[in-house]
Formats: C-alpha cells, sequence, structure tokens
C-alpha cells in the first residue's frame, strides 16, 4: 500500500494525481474539474496499491465522496454533483504537481515537459505546471493531460525545428 498527498481524480478517463504545496489549489482545482464533467476518486490522501504492473488508487471508506476546500469546507461530491462525479478506483497514469511559487509575471508559455518519477521501482510520468492566479488551471490541466497521452504533433515539430 502507497499514500501519496494529493487529489486523485479522472480526467479524460486517465487516473491523474493532482500534487502540490498546502494552498496549491489542489482542491479547488478538483472542484473546478468536477464542474466540467470530470471525477473525483480521493481527495488528500489516496490510497495506493499495486495491481499487476500499476498503481490502482481509492479513496479510504470514511473519505469516499467527501472533498474539502479551501473557504468552503467538506463537499458532498454525490450530493452536489451526482453519482457519476465519483469514480471508485482508478489506475494512476499522470501526476500534476501545481507550482504556484511564480508570484511575478505568468511565463510566456508553458513548456509542458514530463519527467518519470520512481515510486516503489515503477516509474510515473510527472508534470509540473507553473500557475499564477490569471491562470484558468483547470482547463491547463485538461490539456495538459490530453497533450501527456498523444504523440508530438508534427505541425509543432516543424515550427520549432
Amino acid at each position: 500500500m502507497l499514500h501519496l498527498h494529493g487529489v486523485l481524480m479522472s480526467i479524460h478517463d486517465k487516473g491523474v494525481l493532482l500534487t502540490g504545496k498546502p494552498a496549491s489549489g489542489k482542491s479547488e482545482n478538483a472542484l473546478a474539474l468536477l464542474t466540467r464533467g470530470h471525477q473525483l476518486v480521493a481527495d488528500d490522501a489516496p490510497l495506493f496499491f499495486k495491481k499487476s504492473d500499476q498503481w490502482v488508487g481509492k479513496a479510504s471508506p470514511t473519505q469516499r465522496g467527501l472533498l474539502c476546500v479551501r473557504n468552503l469546507g467538506l463537499i458532498d461530491v454525490i450530493q452536489l454533483f451526482g453519482q457519476r462525479a465519483l469514480h471508485d478506483e482508478i489506475a494512476l497514469e499522470l501526476i500534476i504537481a501545481l507550482d504556484n511559487s511564480v508570484h511575478e509575471v505568468a511565463p510566456q508559455r508553458l513548456d509542458l515537459e514530463l519527467v518519470s518519477k520512481l515510486f516503489d521501482s515503477m516509474t510515473l510520468p510527472t508534470l509540473t505546471l507553473p500557475i499564477a492566479t490569471s491562470h484558468n488551471v483547470a482547463i491547463l490541466i485538461e490539456t495538459a493531460v490530453k497533450l501527456a497521452f498523444m504523440p508530438k504533433s508534427a505541425k509543432i515539430e516543424q515550427v520549432l525545428e
């Protein structure tokens, strides 16, 4: 069993763990993603267990369906969004680390660079997403998940050469 701090969600049918320092916006962005039709698996401390060659995450029975959002408190996800907003368990496929240490002007473009991190002899793609208050982070997260699982654009590669 493995415990990783963050919010585990199903985004575009991919298991994505949102991590970051306290007050980096993990739960607030999970709430925004729920309003956009994605699903919560677990808030705060998802439980991960190995299933064949992947880590599968779920919520503890006492925290299942609950999301703790700064300034709002505990939210019952099923009461607010319905049963469809909750996913029982999902294989962890991507970690997105929210970095809110950017206090100056936001960068002109976000360079999405996936790196692999080792968790108990298993590597997982990880993306650090610098965020600022002017960013619509939920849309950035959705797009980053899509980009992480699709081949690089030949058109973009041609322009960058």
